[in-house]
């Protein structure tokens, strides 16, 4: 055989493998209708026995140029293919790490994160019951609004220690607020104000 043919008939495994991925993943997931339960692998055999039929001596760059297009998109599959497996973990963890999440009173712009990225969960389980790979996209996204929620979070309680900070040195003070605190006041005022949620009791 030649190079090409031998990639050829490696493959054409790939497909097989990935068609009987696919098959299981079905049996799995009854309801499962999107692009990983049901792969093209009709139209990736045809590619393939297009380049089979230029051989021998039919343009190589051709030839190599559609093995090479089947072989990413197999591949991409199987990448695919295999982060759905692990998928269930990370749902669960993310999930987890939500429901432990406890915000600041005033953290109005986090609590609409954390929503979001509830959201984004939510979504992520339904693409990945489907067998949908979008369901990796919402998987990071869910995980970006996690992170940035908690950065979000700390960055009010730390304004609420600078503002409670300042308000104790301006009360200990036996002569009025001079005008440097009193512009730390209010700007530590109006950075808090952005935060809509009420204080706790």
């Amino acid at each position: 055989r030649t190079r090409t043919g031998n990639e050829l008939a490696g493959i054409r495994q790939s497909v097989q493998r990935a068609s009987d991925l696919a098959a299981s993943l079905r049996r799995d997931l009854p309801q499962a209708a999107g692009d990983l339960a049901k792969p093209p692998v009709d139209g990736w055999l045809a590619s393939l026995e297009e380049a089979a039929a230029l051989l021998p001596g039919g343009p190589p760059d051709q030839v190599a140029a559609q093995v090479e297009k089947v072989r990413a998109e197999v591949e991409a599959w199987e990448t695919a293919f295999t982060a759905h497996r692990t998928a269930p973990e990370t749902i669960r963890t993310l999930q987890q790490e939500m429901d432990a999440i406890e915000l600041h009173a005033w953290s109005g712009a986090a609590r609409a994160d954390l929503l979001t990225a509830r959201g984004l969960l939510r979504d992520a389980t339904a693409a990945h019951a489907r067998a949908d790979t979008g369901f990796a996209k919402f998987l990071d996204e869910a995980s970006r609004r996690l992170t940035a929620l908690r950065a979000s979070d700390a960055a009010t309680r730390r304004m609420e220690n600078e503002y409670h900070q300042l308000e104790e040195q301006a009360g200990a003070a036996h002569y009025p607020v001079s005008t440097d605190a009193a512009t730390l006041l209010n700007r530590a005022r109006a950075s808090l104000a952005e935060f809509p949620a009420e204080r706790e009791a």
